[in-house]
């Protein structure tokens, strides 16, 4: 009996470890983040775990709203863990403490690879944090080396990566996030603080001051639209390459002013240059020429006659005040040959046409356009060191409003 009691007493005891400890060391070895201490000060040899910290807070845009997945314990995402901590009573001292570790581990941490998606898929938010904690993981996976944009959207270069990746991990290549490609995602996730990880082959670009100048300074000018007629607003582009910003703008010609775009409405038929002079930080100079022709009101020399683009001649009395918005972007921002394709994704409001144009011309994207939808451009025929301008006009009976978007070819 006494031996019974013994053997009883040692069970429960076993009984009482597993359930307190079980769990945490269940919890530490599936959550990719094991060190007390990590801080912007204490993060030395600690890359894939600030990397797999980051990947957890960016799912949270309230506390994370940057979402920035470089394996840096920089000011963001210390500010994050700061709020995070205040969120859940902890000191918000934005240290990884026993107490937060513990938190992230056990409320905060799941796996981002959820949905099955794939390119031309319209993405809801949440949607999108996943595309983007895709390509910031592919960018980083030795196997893969994801090369484009980290924007939430699955186009052709998240793609190939996709595709990269099934194969590289013997899966097969769907081209989509398939469940055993989540699967697969998920797994590489919660072993983070021990996958080989290494430096990304493009870094990701910035538009900040810092820009250097071993990039020589480029520009261009686009009239859109490129042929008019009398009365109707011309607006002149402009797109900068290389230098120093902030960049200094001075319209000459036929066009005033000292902003990124300028316009004007011709009232008599012609040809009218318009010459951009550009100067950077550096006080480099450099000059881009386009110019608008406009023919008579009766001829039909339009982009497109059937499109209806509204006289807004000065002094006419308007009809209507809805402004028109438009909302444009692309899965990428470069391209590394003409074989490379893009997708464009557009809305607009309150618009009652949209008309696309490019330079130099592209006939997958030149002409009606619907007032929401994408398009995929193809034989994108630029010079290494140049780059295409694809734009989109959008108008109603008194309003007009123009969209553009860069790809170059580095």
């Amino acid at each position: 009996m006494i031996k019974f009691l013994k053997n009883y007493k040692i069970f429960f005891i076993i009984i009482f470890v597993v359930i307190v400890f079980l769990p945490k060391l269940v919890l530490a070895e599936n959550c990719p983040i094991v060190s007390v201490g990590l801080s912007p000060t204490n993060q030395k040899n600690k890359f894939n775990e600030v990397f797999a910290l980051q990947m957890i807070l960016s799912q949270y845009p309230n506390i994370y709203p940057d979402a920035l997945v470089v394996g840096n314990f920089g000011p963001k995402t210390e500010t994050a863990v700061k709020r995070l901590q205040a969120d859940n009573g902890l000191n918000p001292n934005g240290v990884i403490t026993e107490d937060t570790l513990d938190l992230i581990c056990s409320q905060y941490y799941q796996c981002p690879f959820q949905s099955m998606i794939g390119r031309g898929d319209e993405l809801n938010p949440e949607q999108k944090i996943e595309v983007r904690m895709l390509q910031y993981l592919l960018k980083y996976l030795p196997k893969v080396q994801y090369t484009g944009a980290v924007n939430g959207i699955i186009g052709s270069i998240t793609e190939k990566a996709i595709i990269k990746f099934q194969n590289a991990y013997s899966l097969y290549p769907t081209e989509i996030l398939d469940y055993e490609t989540n699967i697969t995602l998920c797994d590489i996730f919660s072993k983070l603080n021990t996958e080989k990880l290494s430096a990304p082959v493009s870094a990701p670009k910035t538009t900040t001051s810092s820009t250097t100048t071993s990039s020589p300074l480029k520009a261009i000018c686009v009239a859109e639209p490129s042929t008019s007629i009398i009365n109707q607003q011309v607006v002149f582009l402009s797109q900068v390459f290389g230098g120093k910003s902030p960049y200094k703008y001075q319209w000459g010609g036929y066009a005033n002013g000292t902003s990124k775009t300028a316009s004007n409405t011709f009232t008599t038929a012609g040809q009218y240059p318009v010459v951009l002079k550009i100067t950077d930080a550096n006080n480099k100079v450099v000059e881009a020429k386009c110019s608008a022709s406009v023919s008579g009101q009766n001829k039909q020399t339009q982009v497109n006659p059937s499109i209806s683009i509204p006289d807004i001649s000065i002094g006419q009395q308007a009809t209507t005040n809805v402004n028109v918005t438009i909302d444009m972007t692309s899965d990428v921002t470069e391209i590394t040959s003409a074989n490379d394709t893009v997708n464009v994704f557009w809305s607009s409001q309150n618009a009652e046409t949209c008309y696309g144009t490019s330079a130099p011309i592209n006939s997958s994207w030149n002409g009606p356009l619907s007032l929401k939808g994408q398009k995929t451009i193809s034989n994108i025929n630029v010079e290494s060191g140049n780059a295409a301008i694809f734009t989109i006009v959008c108008n109603n009976k008194n309003k007009t409003e123009v969209k553009y978007l860069v790809i170059e070819r580095p």
